[in-house]
């Protein structure tokens, strides 16, 4: 192998650990549930374009935090820690967050503000542990979905209408994060981290996310909030899946969820519907 081909090796190898890093998939689908709040309530404007890079650069810098303060569950879990995390890159997550805060700049008031109040949750939630206190993390997550959906449905501004869906954006999280827990159960239990798992069992957690997965179904149909009826089949997906332990599937179906409604909402503006 000549000096060319180990040195593209290398830079590919980078390339996927920088992208586990931030969690790149993520970032996407968090991303996509901005956009898909500022669709619901907005016409297609410029704005799209600097709310999907806050959104996505602040959940970058975010998960990143995260991965330098969970080395010990991570190293279990994955087997081996990450180069950026085992290099203590803490400078690449400032430069995320230098990014996220640049775009900010071009969102409307109320969207910016959503943006700083996030600012120190980010760094609350990874600095003090907050994942080891039952139940904290999970609401934290929630509350950090309900804050990116706002920020793209209120940037026309905060009203009752924007407000009405913010339930079901922060339910979706709360689940997210417990579909997290069960796929990072070992590590979490040799780490001591207080998650519903780890607290009354693997094979009972599931049944729970079970009943969330379905809470979520029935929330939806009871809210009448027409437009999310899209991402029934995936909480479908993600039970069936989940029942099965095919937890990497079960995660697709969840990431993969918000970036189909983003884009049924774009397609629906586009063309006039909604």
């Amino acid at each position: 192998m000549n000096k060319k081909s180990i040195k593209q090796n290398g830079l590919i190898f980078r390339a996927k650990e920088f992208r586990a890093f931030i969690r790149l998939e993520t970032c996407l689908f968090i991303s996509a549930v901005g956009v898909s709040g500022y669709l619901l309530f907005n016409p297609i404007s410029s704005i799209l374009a600097p709310l999907f890079l806050t959104v996505f650069f602040a959940t970058a810098a975010a998960y990143s935090y995260n991965n330098l303060t969970d080395r010990a569950e991570d190293r279990i879990n994955n087997r081996r820690l990450n180069i950026f995390v085992a290099n203590e890159s803490r400078r690449a997550v400032f430069a995320m967050l230098a990014a996220g805060l640049f775009f900010s700049l071009f969102l409307t008031l109320p969207s910016l503000s959503l943006f700083l109040l996030s600012i120190p949750l980010i760094i609350a939630y990874s600095k003090f542990r907050v994942k080891e206190v039952l139940f904290a993390k999970n609401i934290y997550t929630g509350a950090v979905i309900g804050i990116a959906f706002l920020m793209g449905a209120a940037s026309g501004g905060i009203t009752a209408e924007t407000l009405s869906p913010l339930p079901l954006a922060f339910f979706f999280g709360f689940m997210l994060n417990m579909l997290g827990d069960i796929r990072g159960y070992e590590g979490d239990l040799a780490a001591g981290v207080k998650t519903l798992p780890v607290s009354i069992g693997l094979e009972p957690s599931k049944k729970v996310a079970h009943s969330f997965l379905l809470g979520f179904s029935v929330l939806i149909l009871l809210s009448r909030q027409s437009p999310f009826l899209l991402l029934v089949p995936f909480t479908f997906l993600m039970s069936f899946f989940l029942a099965f332990d095919m937890h990497k599937l079960a995660r697709a179906s969840m990431l993969t969820s918000f970036v189909a409604f983003s884009t049924f909402l774009f397609i629906n503006s586009m063309e006039g519907g909604i």
